[in-house]
């Protein structure tokens, strides 16, 4: 891929321009304080009781997520595909996208050997969060192979974490940070984009940036999840609470 070449832009009352290494810390943050607290899955599963034995701790779930979202921004070419959104008048972090490239599957079996993710913390409580999200991720990671094969490449931009802070959405950020990812990508050589989208906010700002489902039965409904014994893994998810996988092509 092309080198990039550092640029800032304005837009509306915000500032955008590509990660870098001096932002981890604040997105870091932003990913613990933020995003971890938005993830549907811990969500609908955890906060539905009153038992603070079953509430999955934030301190677990960041101490898992906040070192895999590093391990990849590390990356220096990770970082340049990557948008952060400023307060222009304030300097406080408004938004992140942030995005890694997606190899083939054995491309990333042989990075992992080498770079391996975070174990995974011992509580029963994250135990059965890794294990609700092994489910739901089941049909993604092979509809993921599939889409490097119908565009024909060994890598595409993975969009991993796209996320507002609460103070500014509303504002048509999330829309705005889609659209510049598609001509960032373009510009980097891409042809192909995709991601996971695990939340209907994510999915609705993705869709109108031509974000699309290749798979019309690529869908995996948290209100459809069953444990082993047949118990609802997340009771009170609506059926329009899903887990699909969206490319768009840059």
């Amino acid at each position: 891929m092309s080198q990039p070449t550092e640029s800032e832009d304005k837009w509306k009352s915000f500032t955008i321009r590509s990660v870098q290494e001096d932002d981890l810390a604040l997105i870091l943050e932003h990913v613990n304080q933020i995003y971890n607290r938005d993830e549907p899955a811990r969500r609908l599963a955890f906060e539905t009781t009153n038992n603070p034995v079953t509430i999955l701790s934030m301190e677990e779930l960041n101490a898992y997520f906040g070192p895999r979202t590093m391990r990849r921004m590390d990356n220096p070419e990770n970082r340049n595909l990557s948008l952060i959104a400023f307060d222009s008048s304030t300097g406080q972090l408004a938004g992140i996208i942030l995005q890694f490239v997606q190899k083939t599957t054995a491309e990333t079996s042989k990075i992992r050997q080498t770079c391996p993710d975070p174990e995974v913390p011992k509580s029963k409580c994250f135990q059965k969060f890794d294990a609700i999200m092994d489910i739901l991720f089941l049909k993604s990671d092979a509809i993921i192979e599939n889409i490097l094969e119908i565009f024909n490449v060994r890598e595409a931009a993975f969009n991993y974490v796209t996320s507002v802070d609460p103070n500014y959405r509303n504002q048509g950020l999330a829309t705005e940070l889609y659209r510049r990812m598609k001509i960032h990508l373009q510009q980097h050589g891409f042809s192909a984009a995709l991601s996971v989208f695990t939340n209907q906010y994510s999915i609705r700002a993705a869709t109108r940036n031509d974000f699309y489902e290749i798979v019309p039965d690529g869908r995996t409904c948290y209100s459809s999840c069953i444990d082993s014994s047949g118990e609802k893994l997340f009771p009170t998810a609506d059926p329009e609470d899903y887990v699909a996988v969206l490319v768009c092509e840059c």
